[in-house]
């Protein structure tokens, strides 16, 4: 429900399960809705889990993205898969340990499964410079005029 309109924003009457969403948007920041064909299913229901033997649930893993270690715990960040990136969490060592041991070892001898987005800028490092010989480039160049 609009509570307010001032020139192109707008003051929404938001309920709870919001949370700290603001409340003040631009008119030109939001979207029609478009209904979803039925005969597409909807994306709203993720996999369901798969049932282990004691009773509980287990969720496939997609592949491990990261890791580190946080308070004297060593943690994987984990891409669960058929969900989305919102869904991704870090996960102790010791349950992908249990889980999944060959997904970690694979990760573990070779943790470059994490690529940095293909535009990301190739920056020239102290010891690329020094195995090519060539100094990178700074812009303008000054020449001291005696």
């Amino acid at each position: 429900m609009v509570l307010e309109v001032k020139g192109a924003q707008v003051t929404w009457d938001l309920p709870a399960t919001f949370g700290k969403a603001h409340r003040r948007v631009n008119i030109r920041r939001l979207k029609f809705f478009e209904a979803r064909d039925a005969q597409f299913g909807t994306v709203d229901q993720p996999p369901r889990p798969l049932p282990r033997i004691d009773g509980s649930d287990m969720y496939e893993v997609s592949r491990i993205c990261a890791s580190r270690i946080l308070k004297g715990r060593h943690e994987f960040y984990v891409e669960w898969k058929g969900y989305d990136q919102s869904h991704n969490s870090w996960v102790l060592w010791q349950i992908l340990l249990e889980d999944v041991p060959a997904l970690l070892a694979a990760y573990e001898a070779k943790p470059s499964n994490f690529k940095p987005r293909s535009s990301a800028p190739i920056r020239a490092t102290k010891t690329k410079v020094a195995q090519q010989g060539v100094a990178p480039a700074r812009g303008r160049v000054l020449i001291p005029v005696y």
